[in-house]
């Protein structure tokens, strides 16, 4: 017998459970990678999209962001910020606490709680994205949907001032992912994927456990590359709370940046 979902959703805010609930998803139904077309969607600016906020300020000087992040390269100071987060909160995909886009608002929620505190994909993301920009690197949200529109994960843009280059971070699995020693982005990892060839992941964990990396890699990651898309800005609009609508929340529905800084 199949559970209501609301049954089913109470059930997996227990991590026992949804970590059973990962592990024997069907991984023979996932819809094939395919490239979605993005020519219609607006395009985004730096201006826009990297827009310094009051809440940065807060953000920052809260949880000592920049003794979080220490000195090196952007990359070595994105690992060190999603390492803090990965210590200190928990992700579930099942999270149903309605809550605001807000990295203060999301923290106060998660910070040091148990796993009945855990976030989403969408969370975590805005989380670490909005952290990394109030330490002064460039960083958006990359919403990963595929081809049949049902499954969906949020993950990070870093641009690596150093490589002159893009790399994808999953904040919600304490990973990103490399070929030959190099970070890749949303586009590479496709285009790997798509040529028959497979990513090294690296620094993976599933609220500190290896558990389910082949689940990870095809449900969460693959199926979902084939449309990528962003916010238009990171202003607060539409960041706000409203009970129980989905339609009240910031969209997804720009072109991800592909230039050079």
């Amino acid at each position: 017998m199949k559970l209501p979902k609301f049954v089913l959703i109470r059930k997996l805010q227990k991590w026992d459970n949804y970590l059973r609930f990962v592990e024997e998803m069907d991984l023979h139904v996932l819809p094939p990678l395919t490239v979605g077309s993005t020519d219609d969607l607006p395009e985004t600016t730096s201006k826009k999209i990297f827009e310094q906020l009051p809440i940065y300020t807060q953000l920052s000087e809260k949880y000592d962001l920049p003794t979080v992040a220490g000195s090196g390269s952007d990359f070595e100071k994105t690992v060190r910020v999603m390492q803090w987060m990965t210590a200190h909160t928990f992700y579930s995909g099942a999270s149903a606490t309605w809550k605001a886009d807000n990295s203060l608002e999301i923290l106060d929620f998660a910070y040091d709680q148990d796993f009945s505190h855990a976030i989403n994909c969408r969370e975590k993301a805005i989380v670490l994205t909005d952290c990394l920009l109030a330490l002064g690197l460039y960083a958006y949200l990359v919403c990963m949907l595929n081809g049949q529109g049902g499954g969906c994960h949020f993950t990070v843009h870093v641009f690596l001032r150093e490589q002159k280059q893009w790399a994808l971070f999953d904040p919600s699995f304490n990973c990103w992912f490399s070929k030959e020693g190099e970070p890749l982005n949303a586009w590479t990892l496709r285009d790997l994927f798509l040529t028959g060839g497979e990513p090294v992941l690296e620094g993976y964990t599933f609220n500190r456990t290896d558990k389910c990396r082949e689940v990870y890699l095809l449900a969460f990651v693959k199926q979902n590359l084939t449309n990528l898309t962003t916010w238009q800005d990171n202003s607060m609009d539409r960041r706000g709370y409203k009970k129980n609508d989905w339609n009240s929340k910031k969209e997804f529905k720009a072109k991800l940046p592909e230039w050079i800084l």
